[in-house]
């Protein structure tokens, strides 16, 4: 993912914009990140 690579390779230019949007993205998508993490415990357990 590349919002996990922002603090290596980036820009002096707009990486403010592109860092938050990443983070817009991010909390969009928790909600599914915790459940595929719930259900991989619940296999595991």
């Amino acid at each position: 993912m590349n919002w996990l690579r922002t603090r290596d390779g980036r820009k002096p230019s707009g990486s403010g914009a592109k860092k938050l949007n990443d983070l817009k993205i991010f909390f969009q998508t928790w909600p599914y990140w915790y459940y595929y993490l719930k259900k991989v415990r619940d296999q595991d357990g």
